[in-house]
């Protein structure tokens, strides 16, 4: 989300797809069934190297916002800035979450007959089906 913000700082982001094009970019996971936010973290771009300078990649902040629920079970819904298969692997391997997302057809990992869909009737689905990812066209 983007909190709307005019004062001066130096990590304001520019989103012109939002009502305030300008303000504070603030990651946060939330609860489906509670409506609640359970982590919020304020994303503050490119970092001066320090000991406190953390990876912003998309992978990385996913796995910082699932910390605090690792091993429960849970989905994890996210979108498709987030959403790559290496990231879905660590997250049912290693914190023990499924992984619900839109993925991107031009992300590497993604088979080819999935990204360049030529010979497909219209309105028709393809499924793809690998240990224990399925992906849907």
């Amino acid at each position: 989300m983007l909190a709307g913000f005019g004062g001066k700082y130096n990590f304001r982001q520019y989103i012109p797809s939002k009502l305030n094009k300008y303000g504070i970019k603030i990651l946060a996971m939330c609860d489906a069934k509670m409506f609640y936010t359970s982590i919020m973290k304020v994303y503050v771009g490119k970092q001066p190297d320090g000991p406190y300078k953390i990876s912003n990649s998309s992978y990385n902040v996913v796995i910082r916002l699932c910390q605090h629920i690792v091993g429960t079970g849970r989905n994890v819904t996210i979108d498709n800035w987030f959403t790559s298969l290496p990231l879905v692997r660590t997250l049912l391997s290693d914190f023990k979450l499924t992984v619900i997302g839109t993925i991107r057809k031009n992300k590497r990992e993604l088979p080819v007959e999935f990204s360049k869909p030529v010979s497909r009737l219209e309105k028709s689905s393809m499924f793809g089906f690998r240990n224990e990812c399925t992906l849907v066209s």
